[in-house]
């Protein structure tokens, strides 16, 4: 599932609360503002469960997802904020995976 903007026009205002996702790969926010996702479970087969590329403010409150997962969150470039709460992050393999300037200070886990 992907959320995208542009860099000159990011989306959005998105909240998803209450829902199951199954797809291949898992959910991806690039160019993205102001992104909840609130007791969200996502399923992917491969990939990161969630893809975080220039997107500010997402709020990840009591995500699941399938064990073994390649990662919980991969986040790509320095323009990227997130708070993540109530996730256990043990069952996958990596808990972040940081590339293309990302640091571990863009993600605070509460």
């Amino acid at each position: 599932m992907a959320l995208q903007g542009l860099p000159e026009m990011p989306i959005r205002g998105i909240h998803l609360r209450n829902v199951s996702i199954t797809a291949e790969r898992g959910v991806a926010c690039t160019d993205a503002e102001n992104i909840t996702l609130d007791n969200v479970e996502i399923l992917n087969r491969r990939g990161p469960v969630l893809s975080l590329l220039n997107s500010r403010a997402v709020s990840v409150d009591r995500l699941t997802y399938t064990a073994g997962a390649e990662s919980v969150v991969r986040v790509q470039g320095t323009n990227n904020t997130a708070v993540i709460r109530h996730t256990d992050l043990k069952p996958a393999r990596q808990d972040f995976d940081l590339s293309s300037g990302a640091t571990r200070e863009s993600l605070k886990v509460e």
